[in-house]
């Protein structure tokens, strides 16, 4: 059963990666976008190396709330099958 639950639990990963990596290039702009707005209304002027910084810590803080969730997500099923 323990296998069962593990097969299921890396299906499901598998899946939010792929639906993740199948849209990447319209996620990328969009992320993008987000990024250069944030970095502006930090007062950042856009075209400047603290401007290109921002953007790559934008990125960073945002990659690391995903694998906070996809870590939580893998945690709550975990959890649940020991019930």
């Amino acid at each position: 059963m323990r296998q069962r639950s593990s097969t299921k639990t890396g299906f499901a990963t598998s899946l939010v990666l792929a639906g993740l990596l199948s849209g990447c290039q319209a996620l990328n702009d969009m992320e993008a976008e987000q990024y250069r707005q944030q970095c502006a209304t930090l007062g950042i002027e856009p075209g400047t190396p603290h401007f290109e910084q921002c953007m790559l810590q934008q990125q960073a803080l945002n990659e690391d709330e995903t694998e906070r969730s996809l870590d939580r997500m893998q945690r709550d099923e975990a959890s649940s099958h020991k019930k």
